[in-house]
């Protein structure tokens, strides 16, 4: 699994080309970048970042010497709901997140669950999960939980796909914007 974080370390962060000598881009405080895995060189982590000219790509980051610098995404959510997790059948507390842009709901298998969530809906994870993303797509959050408007009723991953897969994943929309203020799937950062 992936992880999506928010840079809170109070320093901007450079990111690095496969060389590990080359600058391609900065991780600012205050902004969404994905860890992907662990790289060959100790102390990097290969990411997924929005860079300058705004498309998301990847990149290689020291990881040694930034405090803060992996504050996952579920600690920052706009809410939280004690909600009915299916997996482990009994009530857990749930992080939740706005929707800014019309998003796809997609399965575990990256194919799409056919369903949108639109502006001003909200998706929820498992505080336990923290802003555990794909291993493929480390930009796309696991949900278990959606909602098409902020005060329509939650429906479950588990009965949306006809109780096969307990989560689904949305992306958190790097590709518009790496900020609280631009980005698709938002908390409180």
């Amino acid at each position: 699994m992936g992880k999506i974080n928010v840079n809170k370390s109070g320093f901007n962060v450079a990111v690095e080309d496969t060389d590990h000598y080359t600058q391609i881009g900065t991780i600012y405080d205050n902004e969404v970048w994905c860890y992907d895995k662990a790289d060959t060189s100790p102390g990097y982590a290969v990411i997924k970042f929005r860079n300058s000219a705004g498309q998301v790509v990847k990149g290689y980051m020291l990881m040694t010497g930034f405090s803060n610098l992996q504050s996952a995404y579920g600690l920052h959510p706009s809410s939280t709901a004690t909600l009915y997790d299916y997996s482990s059948s009994k009530n857990m507390a749930h992080d939740i997140f706005n929707v800014r842009h019309a998003t796809t709901i997609y399965k575990p298998n990256a194919s799409s669950m056919g369903i949108s969530i639109p502006a001003g809906g909200q998706v929820a994870m498992r505080d336990s999960e923290a802003g555990d993303s794909g291993s493929s797509n480390p930009d796309w959050l696991l949900i278990r939980y959606y909602r098409t408007t902020a005060t329509g009723t939650w429906q479950s991953i588990w009965g949306a796909t006809s109780n096969t897969d307990y989560h689904g994943f949305v992306p958190v929309g790097l590709s518009k914007g790496s900020t609280k203020n631009t980005i698709s799937v938002y908390g409180d950062w």
